[in-house]
């Protein structure tokens, strides 16, 4: 079981983000490797958006693992 989560931000409010930590690159490079909406043709990645606070967040992943675990001990009867 496992739950990819993608993180469904603007351009700007990811270099904001980026920059509250340390960094061993800057915009310039991020700009060269940024993809909008680069969502995985092959993983089913559940969106976190920007209007999401944390505990938003941390809910939904908690729902959505729990949903998968439920759904494997189902097809397991």
């Amino acid at each position: 079981m496992f739950l990819t989560v993608y993180f469904d931000l603007s351009f700007e409010e990811t270099v904001r983000r980026h920059n509250t930590r340390n960094r061993e690159f800057g915009e310039k490079d991020m700009r060269r490797w940024w993809r909008e909406k680069d969502f995985s043709s092959v993983l089913r990645e559940q969106a976190i958006t920007c209007e999401m606070d944390t505990d938003s967040i941390v809910e939904k992943i908690y729902s959505d693992l729990n949903a998968d675990r439920k759904a494997i001990a189902f097809m397991s009867i």
